[in-house]
């Protein structure tokens, strides 16, 4: 039986690529591929689904400043859950136009361990500082108070059916201005992705004179790394500290958006963009004919993890808390990790070994 080993997480960062000795090296033509079917078919598509929930999440936001109300103040926290839920799918993807300007910081902050980002929230909302309901001077400020977290506590989190009510006035101002915030951000990460010589480009021509890939297999490195690192961080800093030891010692509030019930949702887009990624790479067209099992297994394990999340979160109508104090469902969850650790081991040794990679040096690992 495969063993599984579990990876404990220190920091967010990967060097290093080299060839394994163990498999003769993928023909470059089958790693082109697979890296174009990936920008192609799962991440610029994703990108702009994550823009347009964006979009419209701008659109209600406006709506409900203007005319409050609690059907409008409804529709923003809809409209919050589809941002919460395409970007989720997209959140692995840390590298290239996520890190200019600090645009993934800027839409989660996470984690934070200390509650800085929360105190920060509550400070803007209590003082009602007019500078945060300008989009201008809001991106100048700690990037915990500009994202999804920031937005989840506004509008979930103690006093947010103000908003509904012109009392609410300052604080609906704040969430609309955080809601362009995210617009302007997915706009900017759609566009560096998509634009012609932009980065999908950047990675499907990668070669000797290429900036930042000197191989297509420098390119796909990137893509494996990024969907073992995000299995990781779903399973050790959203899953595994809200679970501790056992129901009774249970920490939900531990997790993101536990105010807005959507924790479950957003660690299944985790999941689902990971597995729509792996699919999108057609890795039976460049696994060896003797590593094709590899394709089905990844599948396998990603699709357990997923069905796990979901046979969890269908269960009842519970709260990520209510789950959690529920021994059933809090049984799913701790599975859930299992084959979270089987598809970071294939993703991590099996997968890059067949295709003639290995993992290099993966400073999450520590020292």
């Amino acid at each position: 039986m495969r063993k599984f080993a579990c990876v404990l997480l220190t920091t967010f960062a990967f060097c290093g690529f080299a060839q394994a000795d163990t498999q003769a090296p993928v023909p470059t033509d089958a790693l082109k591929k697979s890296v174009a079917l990936a920008v192609d078919q799962f991440v610029i598509p994703a990108y702009g689904q994550f823009k347009g929930a964006a979009e419209s999440q701008n659109d209600a936001y406006a709506r409900l400043c203007s005319a409050p109300s609690e059907e409008a103040l409804a529709d923003v926290q809809n409209s919050f859950a589809d941002v919460v839920k395409t970007f989720s799918r997209i959140e692995a993807f840390r590298f290239g136009p996520a890190r200019d300007d600090n645009r993934f910081e800027r839409l989660l902050f996470w984690p934070d361990p200390r509650g800085r980002g929360l105190q920060q929230v509550q400070s803007l909302l209590l003082e009602k500082d007019e500078s945060a309901t300008s989009l201008e001077t809001l991106q100048q400020k700690s990037v915990a108070v500009q994202g999804l977290l920031a937005l989840d506590f506004v509008l979930f989190g103690t006093g947010y059916e103000a908003q509904a009510t012109p009392e609410g006035a300052f604080r609906c101002r704040y969430g609309a201005t955080m809601a362009q915030s995210v617009l302007h951000i997915s706009n900017a990460l759609y566009d560096g992705w998509s634009a012609p010589g932009g980065y999908g480009d950047l990675m499907k021509s990668a070669g000797p004179e290429d900036v930042r890939y000197k191989s297509t297999g420098e390119a796909m490195q990137e893509f494996l790394r990024a969907a073992r690192e995000q299995l990781q961080i779903l399973r050790d800093t959203k899953l595994m500290p809200p679970l501790q030891d056992s129901v009774d010692t249970a920490k939900p509030k531990l997790a993101p958006f536990w105010r807005s019930d959507l924790t479950l949702l957003s660690m299944i887009s985790n999941v689902e963009g990971i597995a729509d990624l792996v699919d999108s790479w057609s890795l039976e067209n460049a696994l060896p004919a003797d590593r094709q099992y590899l394709t089905e297994q990844l599948a396998l394990e990603l699709g357990m993890a997923r069905d796990a999340l979901n046979q969890t979160e269908v269960s009842a109508d519970r709260t990520f808390e209510g789950h959690l104090s529920t021994q059933e469902d809090y049984d799913r969850l701790t599975y859930a990790s299992l084959p979270l650790t089987g598809a970071i081991t294939l993703l991590t040794g099996d997968v890059p070994a067949a295709l003639g990679l290995i993992a290099g040096f993966n400073a999450m690992d520590g020292d």
